[in-house]
C-alpha cells in the first residue's frame, strides 16, 4: 500500500508497504491496524495519491471491512489519484458511493480479479466525478446497464479510459457505447476470452462516439464488432484481434473457419481500416490480417479508396508474421498508399520453423512492389538467430555488414 501526501516530507511522499510485514495472518491484522492508525493520526493536509495492492487470500471480506474504509478516509482528504489492485476471492463487490462521487479525484485505477472470473460489481445509483481524467476498470462484471452508462456520463473531463478483462455493457442488446467529447485515448483489453466463464455475455458490439479521440488500442476477439465512425482522425491505432486464444492464431486456423464467418470477419477488417484511414502509427496482429483478405475478392482495395487514405501513416508494426498471402496483400496496399511511411516492423511468429526463410520471402516479394514513400526502413526484430533491418528507397537495393538492405 502507498499513501502519497502533499506535506513537504521525503519529496512530498509517505509510503507504507505491506511487504514490510511478514506474510501470515497475524501480520495481516497488524498491517491493517497500522494503516488504520496512520489515517487516525493523519493531519489536515490533502492526500495526493492512495495506492493499494493486496494479494492476500486469508480475508474474504477484506474489501468491505478495510479497504473501503481506507478509501473513504483518503476521499475525506481530497485524494487526487487512487489505485486499487486486489486478487482476493470476491464473489461480488459494491463500489463505495463516496468513491464515485469524489470531487477531487483525477485518476482512478481499480483492478479486481477472482481466479479466471469477473467480479460481480454494483455501482452506486448516483455518480459524479467532475475532475476525473483517467479511469481504469479491470476484472469487473456490471449487470446494471443503466448504471454502466451513467458511470461514463458522470466523467465530463475524462481523457483516458481503459477497460481490461471486464464485462461491461450499456444496453440490453449487448452493446458497449462510450460517448464522450473529452475522451482522447481508449484502451480495451480482453486477454482471457477463452477462459472466463462469463464470456458468452460479453458485449458483441462496441461503439465509440469520441470526436476528440487520438489513440485507440484493443485486444479482443473476432466475435466483437467495433464502430469508430464518430471518432476524429486517429494518430495511433493498435488492433490486436484474436480468434479464440493466442495459441490458435495461425493462417491455417482461419482457413478452417466456415465461409460465412470468414466473410463477416474480413468485411469487419476492411471497415476498421477505413475508419482509421488518417492514422499515423498502426500496429496489427496476425488475427487482424488473417481474417481473411482472400474472401473479399480481388477488388477489396476499392472499398478503401478514400481521399487521403493512409496519407499520414509513418509507422506500421505487424505481429506474429508467418508469410501468408493476407499479410503480403496488406503490405502491398500499405506500401502503395502510405506516402510518408518511414518504418515497417515485422515480428515473426515464434512457432515458425524457419524465420530466416520467411524474412527472405518478404524481402524478395517486397522488392517488386510499388512504393509511394521514397524511404522506408523495414525492421525484422530479433529471433533466436538474428535481427535484420531492411531499408527501402527508390534508388536501389543493397546489403550492409549489419544486415541492412537498401531498396
Amino acid at each position: 500500500m502507498e499513501e502519497t501526501r502533499n506535506a513537504p516530507f521525503s519529496n512530498g511522499e509517505d509510503r507504507i508497504s505491506r511487504t514490510s510485514f511478514p506474510e501470515d495472518e497475524e501480520y495481516d491484522e497488524r498491517f491493517v491496524y497500522f494503516v488504520d492508525l496512520v489515517f487516525i493520526l493523519h493531519d489536515d493536509s490533502d492526500i495526493q495519491r492512495f495506492s493499494l495492492c493486496w494479494h492476500s487470500f486469508r480475508y474474504d471480506d477484506i474489501m468491505t471491512r478495510h479497504v473501503n474504509r481506507w478509501m473513504v478516509h483518503s476521499i475525506k482528504h481530497n485524494v487526487q489519484e487512487m489505485a486499487i489492485y486486489n486478487t482476493d476471492r470476491h464473489l461480488a463487490y459494491a463500489i463505495p458511493h463516496q468513491l464515485l462521487n469524489c470531487k477531487s479525484l483525477t485518476k482512478l485505477q481499480m483492478q479486481m480479479y477472482r481466479v479466471l472470473e469477473y467480479v460481480d460489481t454494483t455501482l452506486p445509483k448516483s455518480m459524479c466525478l467532475p475532475r476525473l481524467k483517467f479511469l481504469w476498470l479491470g476484472g469487473f462484471s456490471i449487470a446494471n446497464v443503466e448504471l454502466s452508462k451513467r458511470l461514463f456520463s458522470s466523467c465530463p473531463a475524462l481523457e483516458t479510459l481503459v477497460i481490461a478483462n471486464s464485462d461491461i455493457q450499456t444496453d440490453d442488446l449487448r452493446n458497449l457505447i462510450v460517448d464522450s467529447l473529452s475522451l482522447k485515448k481508449f484502451n480495451y483489453f480482453n486477454h482471457y476470452v477463452h477462459l472466463l466463464p462469463h464470456n458468452n455475455t460479453m458485449p458483441t458490439t462496441i461503439k465509440l462516439c469520441a470526436p476528440n479521440l487520438e489513440e485507440f488500442n484493443c485486444l479482443s476477439s473476432l466475435t466483437q464488432d467495433w464502430y469508430l465512425e464518430n471518432c476524429s482522425p486517429l494518430s495511433r491505432v493498435d488492433f490486436d484481434i484474436i480468434l479464440k486464444a493466442m495459441e490458435d492464431e495461425s493462417a491455417e486456423a482461419y482457413l478452417k473457419l466456415p465461409s460465412a464467418e470468414k466473410d463477416v470477419y474480413a468485411k469487419r477488417m476492411m471497415k476498421y481500416l477505413g475508419a482509421v484511414y488518417m492514422v499515423e502509427k498502426m500496429r496489427l496482429s496476425a488475427g487482424f490480417l488473417e481474417s481473411n483478405l482472400a474472401v473479399i475478392g480481388d477488388d477489396w482495395e476499392a472499398g478503401l479508396s478514400l481521399p487521403g487514405m493512409l496519407s499520414h501513416l509513418e509507422y506500421v508494426s505487424i505481429e506474429e508474421v508467418e508469410g501468408c498471402d493476407a499479410e503480403l496483400k496488406l503490405l502491398s496496399f500499405l506500401l502503395k498508399n502510405a506516402k510518408v511511411l518511414k518504418k515497417l516492423a515485422l515480428h515473426p511468429r515464434s512457432a515458425i520453423d524457419s524465420p530466416d526463410s520467411v524474412r527472405k520471402q518478404f524481402q524478395s516479394r517486397l522488392r517488386a512492389l510499388p512504393r509511394a514513400s521514397p524511404h522506408i526502413i523495414m525492421h525484422w526484430p530479433a529471433t533466436k538467430r538474428t535481427e535484420h533491418t531492411l531499408k527501402f528507397s527508390k534508388g536501389g537495393f543493397g546489403i550492409s555488414a549489419l544486415g541492412e538492405w537498401n531498396l
